[in-house]
């Protein structure tokens, strides 16, 4: 039996709905906002000078936000402008947390109360951070500040560490990551399973993609999952078996995905199965999946080189006539 019939079956498939993130859900910014004016000093000292006490955690969030924006060394000016302020008030970062649109500038404001305060972080807060930082993209220093903090993420947050190290391409730490979930008595899920093999694939460590997919015997194979397969197959010189399990796949009525398309063309075009090529090239369009300039190029190139003019201007022209002109070819 082939590797990928047997460490496949087709019928796994469900269709159940997938949990995305909201299309409108907004990821924080590491993009420092410019402003036209700074904040008056004289203001901002009002607000210390003994009424600290009564200005909200929210309204002072607000304030010290706008500080770290306008001022370059707001480190030194900071406790002088609010001297009966606690900034090592966890009940304030977490407010902080919310107001500031740059997550690495709460990241400093962070590290500068831990250096200046007799400060030890609530659980809370550090998830809050932690969790900030990879909503925000800034993998490095998510794992930069795991490692100085030494705190025990949640689950839920270490999954997301996974995803996200794999996909930066740092897939031996997101294994890593992986492994001790499992070890702790975790099931990650089906979308942090995929994300560690997806990884693996695209750094072309194929065999820790097939040890770890025999691992996951209890994960459900889902749609995702075939396409990680299909490239992996592809990749390990298995076209033909990628090829059976996206036909296997499309008679569920699903479709593969531009991804797995592209790479099985790539694929049959180096092995100069032109035949097999074309049947996926024509299927992918009949899914309103076109390929990409490149891969157009690939086929072309392929069969002008083996002396095939005929079938590429055919190709050239059923594309055209589907509404697909590539002209610049």
């Amino acid at each position: 039996m082939s590797r990928g019939q047997s460490y496949f079956i087709i019928t796994l498939i469900r269709n159940r709905t997938r949990q995305n993130h909201h299309p409108n859900t907004q990821i924080r910014s590491l993009t420092i906002e410019s402003r036209d004016s700074e904040s008056n000093p004289e203001e901002l000292k009002s607000a210390g000078d003994g009424t600290a006490s009564a200005v909200s955690y929210s309204e002072m969030a607000k304030t010290v936000s706008a500080i770290m924006k306008e001022r370059q060394r707001w480190q030194q000016t900071l406790v002088s402008d609010f001297p009966s302020f606690n900034f090592a008030d966890p009940l304030f970062f977490r407010e902080l947390l919310k107001s500031q649109h740059n997550v690495l500038f709460t990241l400093w404001f962070f590290r500068w109360v831990c250096s200046n305060y007799d400060y030890t972080p609530d659980p809370v807060s550090l998830n809050l951070l932690f969790g900030a930082l990879l909503d925000a993209k800034a993998v490095k220093a998510a794992k930069s500040f795991l490692e100085t903090t030494g705190f025990n993420p949640e689950t839920k947050l270490l999954e997301q560490y996974v995803k996200c190290l794999c996909k930066e391409g740092l897939v031996d730490e997101g294994i890593q990551v992986y492994t001790l979930l499992k070890e702790n008595g975790t099931k990650p899920s089906v979308a942090t399973c995929n994300s560690v093999l997806l990884g693996c694939v695209k750094a072309r460590k194929l065999d820790r993609f097939w040890e770890l997919h025999k691992e996951m015997t209890e994960s459900e194979v889902d749609l995702e999952r075939i396409q990680c397969l299909i490239q992996a197959l592809c990749d390990g010189g298995e076209v033909s078996e990628g090829y059976e399990l996206m036909k296997k796949v499309l008679k569920q009525g699903y479709d593969p995905g531009h991804v797995v398309y592209e790479k099985l063309i790539s694929a049959f075009c180096k092995i100069e199965n032109y035949a097999s090529m074309s049947e996926i090239l024509h299927t992918m369009i009949a899914w309103n999946r076109f390929p990409s300039l490149n891969t157009y190029h690939e086929i072309i190139r392929g069969l002008f080189k083996n002396k095939k003019p005929q079938e590429a201007y055919c190709i050239f022209n059923s594309l055209k006539e589907k509404g697909y002109a590539p002209d610049i070819v």
